[in-house]
């Protein structure tokens, strides 16, 4: 079944209506996507979750695509983001009561769980980061262009900056859920009091972002920032104890775990389903969502070289999505020739090797239409 046809079929999402609502309109209108997709952020995070201080910065990142993609190597994140964000809220909905049982479990009687607002946290704001990771680029961009500045002669201290901000202490908060959901023990994690601290995860979260600028680390503590400093949580003496612990750091959690260059690093044990199945979410529909993301610089050349969701197809035991090449391309690399399908098989062996969940069972299989270059499928499943 398609993705569309997925979303039609939404029950328990709280805000089936809204998504359903963007489905029509992006068939019924010629509107830009992006334009529409910003329409349905807005209506998502400031109308119903009244989180509009962390919705500003997607109008910000909408603007910045345009000069993101002067780097000739950088593919759309905007779209990217709510793709990801949809594909995966069919998955929530057939696994909804046994997902909201995990997190319910992990957390006081204090705190409230709600699904379905800490995925739309996660998924739409994972990859708003690449701006700060990036900054060096564009900025040289701007001055070589207005100025015919080819190298700045100031650096931006970015150790400093997050150290002001108070960055750690979220770094803290969430290596200590990261242990939480991943231990066996029935303990459950509170905000405030004392937490237990694995200096390695510390030392890797921390090392990511100051070292690598890492922009799922990037993105999460700003997520964190722009949420813990908000009207909302200034007029509610108890936000942090309730929602802050409960909704948004788990989806902070899960937005500094997507990355690559962190879930495959070994300190990070496989990311399993029945303990933390929003991050496990979030990477699998990262890997899987490749259509429709411009590329180029100018952002329009993505018809050959994106491959499509061609089938989806999900229920209680298995989610398998099919992922279809059109055109096959071949590049030359220092240790021989590779096509844009061999990539994608390398990604996806690499990443479904950090992925557990027995049920249900998580596959991703690849295909190619291409009559000129005949490959055969390719298909790989999460750890068992």
């Amino acid at each position: 079944m398609p993705l569309m046809e997925e979303i039609e079929a939404l029950e328990k999402i709280s805000y089936k209506e809204e998504i359903k609502q963007f489905k029509q309109d992006c068939f019924r209108t010629d509107r830009d996507l992006y334009d529409l997709i910003l329409e349905s952020l807005k209506m998502l995070w400031v109308k119903k979750y009244e989180k509009s201080e962390a919705y500003r910065i997607f109008e910000i990142s909408k603007d910045f695509e345009k000069i993101l993609f002067k780097d000739p190597r950088y593919r759309d994140h905007f779209i990217h983001q709510f793709q990801v964000f949809l594909s995966g809220l069919p998955v929530i909905d057939k696994q909804y009561d046994s997902i909201v049982d995990v997190y319910s479990k992990k957390f006081d009687d204090q705190s409230e769980v709600n699904i379905e607002f800490s995925w739309l946290l996660a998924a739409s704001y994972h990859d708003n980061g690449y701006l700060v990771q990036k900054f060096d680029k564009w900025l040289d961009s701007f001055f070589t262009e207005f100025l015919d500045i080819k190298q700045l002669p100031v650096q931006i201290d970015l150790y400093h900056l997050l150290i002001t901000r108070n960055f750690q202490e979220y770094i803290d908060k969430l290596t200590s859920l990261y242990s939480c959901l991943n231990n066996n023990s029935s303990k459950k994690w509170q905000y405030e009091g004392y937490h237990k601290i694995n200096n390695h995860i510390r030392k890797l979260f921390t090392s990511k972002i100051i070292n690598e600028r890492n922009h799922g680390m990037i993105s999460s503590l700003i997520l964190l920032d722009r949420i813990e400093h908000s009207k909302i949580s200034a007029m509610d003496p108890n936000y942090k104890k309730r929602l802050f612990s409960s909704v948004v750091l788990p989806a902070g959690l899960s937005i500094c775990l997507h990355d690559k260059g962190i879930f495959t690093d070994p300190e990070i044990k496989p990311i399993e389903f029945k303990k933390d199945p929003i991050s496990f979410l979030l990477i699998f529909c990262d890997t899987i969502q490749e259509w429709g993301r411009p590329i180029g610089p100018d952002g329009s050349d993505y018809e050959l070289t994106n491959p499509q969701l061609s089938e989806y197809y999900i229920t209680k035991d298995k989610v398998s999505a099919t992922i279809t090449y059109d055109k096959i391309i071949t590049y030359n690399t220092n240790t021989g020739e590779k096509t844009n399908f061999d990539y994608k098989a390398d990604e996806i062996t690499s990443v479904l090797s950090k992925l557990k969940s027995s049920k249900p069972k998580f596959e991703i299989t690849l295909q190619s239409l291409d009559k000129d270059n005949e490959i055969s499928d390719f298909s790989r499943t999460c750890l068992r």
